[in-house]
């Protein structure tokens, strides 16, 4: 199996509200991009590459594509056996320096293509199942401690809230 092409999705997640955290505001919208490999085989494999903007990690829509369409897809996977992750990722960081982003979209697609080939979930090959329900977080910021009271109740209420 080989690598015969990619596609670049941008796409914007616009949020209902912002948090701020210590190190800046997050939330008002998040610009990423889905990342599509193809294979000389029919399998494709889907990722995604979540920047939360440059301030954050660096990266933006238009660097995580910039880099992955002018460097890692022609320099690194195209013809690449979708399989070899670990080399893929050597070459990948001779090519671009960082830009964790934008690999992590195509280390993303690549072992869904792993998964899909082997017809076995993701998780068989990451290791295994840990458990059956996966606990999610909620943020509510910093600011005025009244406000953060009220806003951690709502998570709480609504389920949104873990506790370990």
């Amino acid at each position: 199996m080989k690598i015969v092409g990619i596609e670049l999705i941008p796409y914007t997640r616009v949020f209902k509200a912002t948090i701020e955290e210590s190190f800046g505001t997050v939330g008002a919208k998040e610009d990423n991009v889905i990342v599509r490999i193809y294979t000389d085989e029919g399998i494709n494999g889907i990722g995604e590459g979540c920047t939360l903007g440059p301030f954050y990690c660096g990266e933006s829509q238009e660097t995580v594509m910039g880099i992955i369409a002018g460097y890692l897809y022609p320099k690194v996977l195209e013809g690449e056996d979708p399989f070899n992750i670990d080399p893929i990722h050597y070459k990948m960081n001779k090519v671009v320096y960082a830009n964790t982003v934008a690999k992590a979209a195509l280390d993303y697609a690549l072992y869904d293509i792993m998964g899909k080939s082997l017809g076995v979930p993701l998780y068989k090959l990451l290791g295994g199942k840990f458990c059956d329900k996966i606990p999610v977080r909620a943020s509510v910021g910093i600011g005025d401690p009244d406000e953060m009271a009220k806003k951690a109740a709502h998570c709480a209420v609504s389920g949104r809230l873990v506790k370990w």
